[in-house]
């Protein structure tokens, strides 16, 4: 699965347009400092940021001059820089200093070459810590007839030169032959002293062999065995060449040493050197051609997103999803009809489509609906996978008042194109069709938490569609086994091949079983179920419960599923404090005995697994979770730290709903967490987590409520209440 979806926006969004947040107060006045007998003046205190100056002193008449006044108290101040380490963990990488005011790692580079690392290397220049950069480096290993070489960075014992003399038991009488020294050979004529060496002249006195270099002649491979070439010519008693070529583009391949037969002064290409290799475009200075390159810590944010078309109240980041270097977020408060430029349709919404080239995001797609109207909430959920996005506008009133809808958008090149738009095959008032989305493959599923089941009841509704050719048809609906009254069945879906999961955050049971009647003994508890497909129909598999059924807890709010692995939050869960939430993981195919994991410093209210802060019936409040292979993602709209990046300090609560997110990892069978995230500029109610999504190493993190009006990537995150407030943001981050 590569998606994750959000709610429907009406309830948070529109019940707080004109409401300003709160701002944290300003430092108390410094106190004045007190008259003295006879003295100049005191000095007033100097301000506190956010505070008022203290007072000066009064003057006195020949005494001490009166004591300053104390500065006010500071005033909600982010450290921007308090939890960011710019430590590389390379001692031939200089990870920089923090920026105190963007928190992020500047001025970093590689070490200069020869710089010592790691007890006895050296660093290369180009980020790596070597055995060498020269062979001066290398030490001798007290064998006359070898040569302390340095080769391809690494020191070696290469041959002396044929005929080097040597000392032979005491005797200078030996010459060195294959590193070993031996006696001169005695000879009568010349034929006698044959090497069998293109690249020596052999000769004999009549008493012993002599030896001289035939530089010059033509050689060949085979002429001397050992060397670094193919044809050639001699130099000395080798057979070398000029180059020792070996095809990549990102190291320096150097040249043949004529007195050992290897190449020499090779290397690597510095880094961001541009290459085309691999499908790579710059050299990583270790040999190697890649996307990108990264100075400095290698886990690391590596985009702060905003749309092209900032706007008040977009809730930009609402919903996220992403698949390899493509990525989709949705803002369902975005106001235009048709195009960016113009803000005719409050709430009509939008979605946004990014690429990753090598380190670097792009906007390549502006999307809207078909039937954009006020309050439709296009954005409100997105999926992707490969060339398909899929998106949900839950109040669409194609077929009737806010019936809802699901647009299939699919890319052709560089141009995303709409191909297909859902609708509930019986439209009716307020169904929320499309709260939530997601797609695998060449199959789509839509849910419609609000959908009537036959009863006036709102139980819910999740459709299926598979692709046929160019056509998407519905295939069975999806309906819970014990539908009842406000479960909103379909809040939030997941597919992955042939197993659907769907979330109903207010069912009411207090058991692990379905129960005829339906037991309601936990108001809104909630519960998510399994389907299966099974010889080409859609079979109900497995329902599932919190092992802390707790009344309210919304277990079902928001799931998430990647083959066999099946994640579910209940984000009210009180078991540590209350609403501090949870999430369980449920394992295929029996889907029982779930494994529990939390936040490793749960808070009160923290809604961890949640992307907004109540449940309602017919409003979607999902996207609160993602998972990929051995990774769970989940966001906690609600978490109070001022920290700032990535594992940063959790244990306060000092910035108020700013929202964090936290990444679970397997290993041996269980689940830790191992990584805890925070944007890089929070604020006062940013609910960074809103949407989550994983593919691979790149983790994106949604924060509708955050303020700034930059566009684009990598903008100015400065607070704009004006022009900026609630527009949302996403955050791309990289843990390899």
């Amino acid at each position: 699965m590569r998606a994750v979806t959000t709610l429907v926006f009406s309830v948070v969004i529109l019940a707080c347009v004109g409401c300003g947040e709160s701002a944290e107060g300003g430092g108390t006045a410094g106190t004045g400092g007190t008259a003295g007998t006879g003295g100049t003046s005191g000095t007033g205190g100097s301000a506190g940021t956010g505070g008022t100056a203290g007072a000066a002193g009064m003057a006195g008449s020949g005494g001490a001059g009166g004591t300053a006044g104390d500065g006010g108290a500071g005033g909600g101040v982010v450290p921007l820089c308090a939890d960011v380490n710019c430590d590389s963990g390379n001692s031939c990488i200089d990870g920089g200093e923090c920026n105190p005011a963007t928190g992020v790692c500047e001025g970093g580079g590689n070490a200069v070459v020869d710089s010592p690392c790691d007890g006895d290397g050296f660093c290369d220049g180009a980020g790596r810590c070597v055995d060498c950069n020269s062979s001066t480096q290398c030490p001798s290993d007290g064998n006359e007839c070898t040569l302390a070489e340095c080769a391809n960075a690494t020191c070696t014992q290469t041959n002396a030169p044929l005929g080097v003399t040597c000392d032979l038991s005491g005797i200078d009488d030996g010459r060195c032959e294959a590193g070993v020294c031996v006696v001169v050979p005695a000879c009568a004529i010349d034929d006698d002293c044959d090497d069998l060496n293109v690249c020596t002249i052999n000769s004999c006195d009549g008493v012993a062999c002599a030896f001289a270099s035939n530089t010059g002649a033509p050689c060949a491979e085979g002429d001397d065995p050992g060397t670094c070439q193919e044809d050639g010519t001699c130099f000395v008693d080798r057979c070398v060449d000029v180059l020792c070529e070996d095809s990549n583009q990102c190291t320096d391949d150097g040249t043949c040493n004529p007195a050992t037969g290897l190449c020499e002064g090779a290397g690597s290409s510095p880094a961001g050197t541009t290459c085309d290799q691999n499908d790579g475009l710059v050299c990583d200075g270790a040999g190697s051609c890649v996307e990108c390159v990264v100075m400095g810590p290698l886990r690391r944010q590596e985009a702060y997103v905003k749309a092209s078309n900032t706007g008040r109240d977009d809730a930009f980041g609402s919903s996220t999803a992403i698949d390899g270097d493509f990525m989709v977020i949705g803002a369902p408060g975005e106001d235009s009809a048709s195009t960016p430029e113009d803000n005719d349709l409050a709430g009509s919404g939008a979605a946004y489509v990014f690429k990753r080239t090598g380190c670097e995001w792009e906007q390549t797609a502006f999307l809207k609906g078909t039937d954009t109207g006020v309050n439709t909430f296009f954005g409100a959920s997105v999926a992707i996978d490969g060339d398909i996005v899929v998106v949900g506008a839950p109040r669409d009133n194609a077929g009737e008042l806010d019936s809802g809808a699901a647009f299939i958008f699919e890319r052709n090149g560089e141009d995303w194109a709409l191909v297909e738009e859902l609708q509930p095959p019986l439209p009716s008032g307020q169904l929320d069709f499309g709260s939530s989305v997601d797609v695998d493959g060449d199959r789509v599923i839509v849910g419609a938490p609000g959908q009537f089941n036959g009863t006036p009841t709102e139980g819910g509704t999740v459709y299926v569609y598979d692709r046929v050719g160019d056509e998407w048809p519905e295939t069975t609906p999806l309906k819970a086994p014990n539908f009842d009254g406000g479960h909103g069945f379909g809040n939030d879906v997941g597919v992955s091949g042939g197993t659907i999961v769907v979330g109903a955050p207010g069912e009411d049971s207090a058991v692990g079983t379905i129960q005829t009647p339906n037991n309601t003994d936990a108001p809104q508890s909630g519960a998510a179920y399994v389907f299966v497909l099974d010889d080409g129909a859609w079979g109900f598999e497995a329902y599932l419960k919190a092992t802390n059924i707790d009344a309210s807890a919304g277990f079902g709010r928001s799931v998430a599923i990647d083959g066999s692995t099946v994640v579910v939050s209940a984000s009210r869960e009180d078991a540590a404090v209350a609403d501090s939430g949870a999430v369980y993981v449920f394992e295929g195919p029996t889907f029982s005995s779930p494994v529990r994991i939390a936040a490793a410093e749960p808070g009160l209210g923290d809604l961890f697994g949640a992307s907004t802060e109540s449940y309602t019936v017919g409003v979607s409040t999902n996207g609160g979770v993602a998972v990929d292979g051995d990774r769970i993602l989940v966001g906690a709209i609600r978490e109070d730290s001022d920290a700032v990046g990535i594992d940063g300090d959790a244990g306060n609560d000092l910035s108020p709903q700013t929202g964090a997110a936290y990444v679970f990892e397997r290993g041996d069978g269980s689940w830790a967490q191992s990584t805890y995230l925070k944007s890089s500029n929070p604020e006062f109610q940013d609910h960074f987590g809103r949407g989550v999504a994983i593919s691979g190493e790149l983790l994106v993190v949604g924060a509708y409520g955050e303020d700034s009006a930059a566009t684009g990537v990598n903008g100015d995150q400065v607070t704009d209440d004006t022009a900026g407030r609630n527009s949302g943001a996403a955050y791309v981050f990289v843990l390899p």
